[in-house]
């Protein structure tokens, strides 16, 4: 099983090594002999690995070798993520001090300033950006939030659109929040002392699944028509069922198999927002969804 899952991690390695971002990384790094080393090293792995697994050898000393290969393997991939990183947020870093979203004052449904107040209230928590200013500037609306790294959508593309269970294990682990709209871009990497830290932006379509006076749930209702992307939306959103907790859940499950796997299956059916026209997206996603997450 060992040799199966190192074999299976050499391919995305190699995919990576041989990535033209990775290449334009090496080149300002001056890192490009050392990539040429990891390349024959993790070549003569996949041969020795090619070799035992041919002759089926199985005794404990083999098995030990072959785990610390694995850790070596994943050593590499943490450094290229590394790197990855450190040049997106190099990239950011130069533009501006802070990610500023504006709109016009004449739009008909302003959304900056209720995006302001749940920034606010949300103020402190993991996660969350600090919201440096809201007012009016010229004709817009605008609103500054911290300056963060790259968008994980960024970072997918970087890496070949293809990430580690590792990798997205540890982005689920702190992919936790609700806001109706679940999307790779819309989770972002901080920066310096914070670059490992994911963060969530664009909280104008949030909404509370709770009465504040009541502290009951919000009724059931259907027949209601598209909030978000419907590339990561629940069945139920599809369906025309007002979202909740479980919507978003079931929307971040999508968005890890789309980083593992590089793309869902109903990508690019074509629906529009009205509930009665997306119902091709949701019979898709239940009919191939078993089928599509096995071996994960």
């Amino acid at each position: 099983m060992a040799e199966l899952v190192l074999s299976a991690f050499l391919g995305v390695l190699f995919e990576k090594l041989a990535s033209a971002a990775l290449k334009s990384i090496a080149l300002n790094k001056g890192v490009d002999a050392e990539i040429k080393k990891w390349q024959r090293s993790l070549n003569q792995i996949q041969g020795v690995l090619a070799d035992a697994s041919h002759k089926e050898i199985t005794s404990p000393p083999v098995k030990r070798w072959l785990n610390d290969l694995q850790h070596l393997a994943y050593d590499i991939d943490d450094i290229l993520d590394g790197w990855v990183t450190e040049a997106m947020q190099s990239e950011s870093t130069h533009k501006s001090e802070g990610i500023t979203n504006k709109e016009s004052v004449k739009t008909k449904h302003p959304q900056l300033h209720y995006e302001a107040k749940l920034y606010m209230l949300l103020q402190g928590g993991t996660g969350v950006p600090h919201l440096k200013w809201i007012g009016v500037e010229g004709e817009y609306n605008a609103m500054v939030i911290d300056l963060l790294g790259p968008s994980l959508e960024d970072l997918f593309n970087y890496c070949n659109r293809k990430f580690t269970l590792k990798t997205v294990l540890m982005l689920a682990d702190q992919m936790r929040f609700s806001s109706r709209d679940i999307k790779p871009d819309n989770f972002l990497m901080g920066l310096g002392r914070k670059a490992n830290q994911v963060y969530i932006i664009d909280y104008g379509l949030a909404k509370k699944y709770r009465d504040a006076q009541t502290h009951k749930h919000i009724p059931y209702r259907e027949n209601k028509n598209l909030t978000g992307t419907a590339r990561y939306a629940s069945v139920n959103t599809h369906l025309g069922v007002e979202q909740s907790r479980r919507d978003d859940l079931e929307s971040l499950g999508y968005v890890l198999m789309y980083f593992l796997r590089g793309s869902l299956p109903w990508q690019g059916l074509k629906a529009g927002t009205h509930y009665k026209n997306r119902a091709p997206l949701a019979a898709t996603a239940v009919a191939g969804i078993d089928r599509f997450c096995r071996r994960y």
